[in-house]
């Protein structure tokens, strides 16, 4: 929901790996925020939080962060904190991600996008993150078709065979 003073709230839902999310088939993100312009310049502050409300009791891997963007002419900016602890690993609250973004419409209803993100989990992982993605879309008669080619520096966290290394 958007109010037009640029305040929001909403809510994410899908389905996850119960190996990877401590015996969670549900994911659940709920955030609120306020954004906004100022000339060329876009804004975006909120506070996010992933539930997974069928994770083992005693082991809970919710997590709650804030965040701020800005971005102009296709290019954007993004910083996460963690204020909680990472998805359960303790003594990880102050966790964050930054992430650099570029969209550029091409006309006839084609449009690329790229991105490369950093996690930085705040000693509670021996590993810092790096994330990318790559990716070209399609306006059909208003329906959007993507592709992406999205990696990750530690294959490890991409798999679905194995628990998380927390």
């Amino acid at each position: 929901l958007t109010h037009s003073s640029g305040f929001y709230v909403g809510n994410w839902n899908s389905n996850v790996e119960a190996g990877l999310y401590n015996g969670a088939s549900l994911e659940m993100d709920f955030y609120a925020g306020y954004s906004g312009s100022s000339g060329s310049l876009e804004y975006d502050v909120g506070v996010l939080h992933y539930a997974y409300p069928s994770s083992a009791s005693g082991n809970e891997i919710d997590n709650t962060e804030i965040y701020a963007g800005v971005s102009a002419r296709g290019f954007g900016l993004k910083v996460s904190y963690g204020i909680t602890d990472f998805f359960g690993v303790p003594n990880s609250d102050g966790n964050s991600y930054v992430q650099l973004s570029y969209s550029r419409e091409l006309g006839n209803g084609w449009g690329v996008s790229a991105s490369i993100g950093y996690q930085d989990p705040a000693g509670a992982l021996a590993d810092k993150v790096t994330d990318y993605s790559v990716g070209v879309t399609k306006d059909i008669n208003g329906w959007s078709v993507g592709a992406s080619i999205i990696g990750v520096s530690d294959k490890a966290l991409a798999s679905t065979s194995s628990s998380l290394p927390l």
